[in-house]
């Protein structure tokens, strides 16, 4: 069992605005994601992993194994194949676009000294989400 497992709800968000405007993201959709309180359900057994995300935006489920690519639909609608590893306590997900391949995000998820759920999240390598 992994110290992510568990349920999750965002407490605070920094420069989330600025990640959303450097995807793309508009500003209406922009708006909303900043006004929600997302709460993420995690569970795993072994190398099969379930994400839900709840809020009163968009609920999204993500059921993967470790290591194997899938499609996949953000919450801002871009289409991708992501892929999940584990680094060792540290969940991995790399976002793709379908048809470049070109990385689009990086999100790292782990859990501090505090017991606390940490979600770092990369775009094209360049640290924009704390």
């Amino acid at each position: 069992m992994s110290a992510l497992n568990g349920t999750w709800t965002l407490e605070k968000s920094e420069n989330f605005d600025e990640f959303m405007k450097e995807l793309g993201v508009g500003l209406i959709l922009r708006k909303a994601g900043n006004m929600v309180t997302p709460t993420l359900i995690i569970s795993n057994q072994g190398n099969k992993w379930s994400i839900k995300m709840r809020s009163t935006f968009k609920n999204t489920d993500d059921d993967f194994n470790l290591g194997e690519e899938y499609d996949d639909e953000t919450t801002d609608g871009r289409k991708v194949k992501s892929l999940y590893n584990l680094d060792g306590d540290k969940l991995i997900c790399e976002q793709r676009d379908r048809k470049t391949r070109a990385l689009q995000v990086t999100a790292v998820r782990s859990v501090n000294e505090e017991g606390k759920m940490i979600e770092v999240k990369l775009i094209n390598n360049y640290l924009k989400v704390l």
